[in-house]
Order: structure tokens, then sequence, then C-alpha cells
């Protein structure tokens, strides 16, 4: 899912990125305060694989806050955003119910570089029995 979709939520100051996002479309970056929401699209229990695509720039936050929100609770990750190239970084996979309340949520780590978002991608590894 990217920034385009429905289940994409900010709050707090965000602004479009000159630095082009997954497949050449638009990214976003938020410096403090800033959190973007990508709500579950998932609709069927299981463990999913979660990937953000990495908008890489030496300005980026090299602490970018993830936090995953799933049926198990939530989990904090820390990301650099500023090295390697730009491209799909796996985090982890995570245990999902399939619920509307489910998601993941982007944050400046730091609060002194941007985060910066364009894209998630959920891949399932493992259906629930």
């Amino acid at each position: 899912m990217t920034i385009k979709d429905p289940g994409y939520i900010e709050t707090g100051a965000w602004a479009d990125s000159g630095l082009a996002g997954y497949k050449g479309g638009k990214s976003r970056f938020s410096g403090k305060g800033g959190r973007a929401m990508f709500a579950s699209p998932l609709n069927k229990a299981g463990e999913y694989t979660v990937y953000i695509y990495r908008v890489a720039h030496p300005s980026n936050d090299a602490r970018q806050g993830i936090v995953i929100n799933n049926g198990g609770g939530s989990e904090s990750l820390v990301v650099d955003m500023r090295t390697g190239p730009s491209g799909w970084v796996e985090l982890e996979s995570y245990a999902f119910k399939g619920t509307k309340k489910e998601g993941v949520v982007v944050k400046p780590g730091s609060g002194i570089s941007p985060a910066r978002c364009s894209a998630l991608m959920f891949v399932l590894a493992t259906p629930e029995r």
C-alpha cells in the first residue's frame, strides 16, 4: 500500500518530498511530531512479513521510528533510512488477526532529521490454521 491509498493517514506536519518513492511515485516527510499510519489492509488472520519502502537519503533519520500494531500488541522498531539503496526493507514477521485496528505507524525517531515514507507491504508468511 502507498501514501495514496485510503488506509494511509497523517497527523502532525507532513509535506511532499522531492525524493522519488515507490515506483517513482511521491514520498512524504516529517520533521517533528508527525505520524503516518498505514492501516492494515488485511482481512485474513496469519503471520505476515512487513516491509517498508526506504527512500534513502543522507539527511534522513538514522533512527526512524516504526510501530507495528498487531493482534499481539505493539512493537517499536528503529530503521536507518539514510544508507543503502532506496527499496524494500524487511522489518519482521508478525501475527495479525486481520482486523482494521491493526497497522503500522511511521514517525521521526530522533526528531533531528526527517522521517520519510512512501509505501508499506504485508506478505503472507504463514496462514492461520
